[in-house]
């Protein structure tokens, strides 16, 4: 006879949302991952499915074979400045590899598998500059998606910029001469009304070599937008 799942008890919610439909909510004690008893459940399923695969061994070569059928995966690359940017995920590999290609010859400018073995570092977007010699990209870890922005230096894969946090899906525009860029970014937690940490998001422009991101401008937001409209 099969092992019983881990018990997990239903509580008495129900919520009344827009138009009236009533919605039963009876397992929401485990969206709080900290809490005791959700690690607890947690660790009794993780140790019921490790007993389970221990008794098959044939999982390894599935696994194996599997690997072997999946192909890679290559960008279509962006020319500019005289050299070539893509991104490429080998076979095994967790997440796909920002390269370069120029007179230096191939080489990788950022390689979220090499940042971190454990496959929680992900490139979430980049831009190189109008003139190629540098690349703005975003990273985030542990499957949060809260980027935070880095600059470097193409040429010596030197670190110029970085990490200025609260970035989450930000596009990135450089302007003319690679000193400054566009980028949008959220306001601090404490400069919002609680709950409201995820939105409130600010256009800026960021000055390289030596500004701070405390320094960069505000082009667009709702404060700018009252500025301008008071202006006239």
């Amino acid at each position: 006879m099969a092992e019983p799942y881990p018990p997990a008890h239903r509580l008495d919610i129900e919520e009344t949302l827009a138009g009236g439909r009533v919605v039963r909510d009876p397992y929401r004690w485990l969206e709080d991952p900290d809490a005791v008893e959700t690690v607890v459940w947690s660790t009794e399923q993780d140790e019921r499915w490790a007993a389970w695969a221990a008794g098959h061994p044939e999982r390894e070569p599935l696994a194996d074979r599997i690997l072997a059928l999946t192909p890679g995966f290559r960008s279509a690359p962006v020319v500019i400045g005289g050299r070539r940017f893509w991104t490429e995920r080998a076979p095994g590999q967790d997440h796909a590899v920002l390269l370069v290609e120029d007179g230096a010859g191939r080489r990788p400018l950022v390689d979220p598998n090499a940042l971190d073995p454990g496959g929680t570092v992900v490139l979430d977007g980049w831009a190189p500059s109008l003139e190629g010699d540098r690349v703005a990209y975003l990273l985030s870890s542990g499957g949060d998606e809260e980027s935070n922005l880095w600059v470097t230096d193409v040429a010596t894969g030197f670190t110029l910029e970085g990490p200025i946090d609260r970035v989450r899906y930000s596009p990135l525009a450089w302007l003319p001469g690679g000193e400054e860029l566009l980028y949008v970014r959220r306001l601090p937690p404490w400069e919002v009304p609680a709950g409201e940490e995820a939105f409130h998001r600010r256009v800026y422009r960021h000055r390289l070599r030596g500004h701070a991101q405390t320094e960069d401008e505000l082009l667009f937001g709702l404060e700018s937008l009252i500025e301008r409209i008071a202006s006239k």
